[in-house]
This record gives C-alpha cells, structure tokens and sequence, in this order.
C-alpha cells in the first residue's frame, strides 16, 4: 500500500511537473518574442523620427530605447531562469521517486 502510494504521488509530481513547465516554457517564449518585436519596431519607428523632428521626439526615442533593452533583457534572463528552474525541479522529483521507488522494493 505504501509502495502504491509512493507510486501515485511520484506519477502525479512528474507530471504535474512535465506539463506545468512545458505550458509556462512556451508562454513566456511567445510572451518574450511578442514584446521583442514591439519594442523593435518602436524603437525604429521613434528613431526615424528623431532624424526628422530632432528635438521634439528626442525624448521619446531615448525613452522607447531604454525600455527597449530593459524588457528585452528582463523577459530574456527570467525566461532562462524559469527554463532551468522547472527544469532542476523536474528531474529532482524524477530520481527522488527513482530512489524511494528501488528502496522500498527492494
């Protein structure tokens, strides 16, 4: 009965773990590329008027830049670090079960 348990709670953790990470890791893909290109073409678009209206858009293209870099970097490094995060925990709760699985069957 134990070892059922152990067997159930392993399945549902593993699982759990496997869609939850997969359904989050092509979110905030998808989340990251979208804001990347929006900010890309702000970007370009601020600067070009920049060129035309110099000191009334200067403002603005020097603000879209900062944010430009500032959300690319943000959902970049938290993008990479929910990939290994998810990715850790995963394969603990893997060999956790593995271990507990073996000890008590044998």
């Amino acid at each position: 009965m134990l070892l059922l348990l152990l067997l159930h709670y392993c399945y549902y953790y593993y699982f759990y773990y496997y869609y939850y990470y997969y359904y989050y890791y092509y979110y905030y893909y998808y989340y990251y590329y979208y804001y990347y290109y929006y900010y890309y073409y702000l970007y370009y678009y601020y600067y070009y008027l920049y060129f035309f209206f110099f000191n009334y858009y200067y403002f603005y293209y020097n603000y879209y830049t900062y944010y430009f870099y500032y959300y690319y970097y943000y959902y970049y490094y938290y993008y990479y670090y929910y990939y290994y995060y998810y990715y850790y925990y995963y394969y603990y709760y893997y060999y956790y079960c593995y271990y507990y699985y073996y000890y008590y069957f044998y």
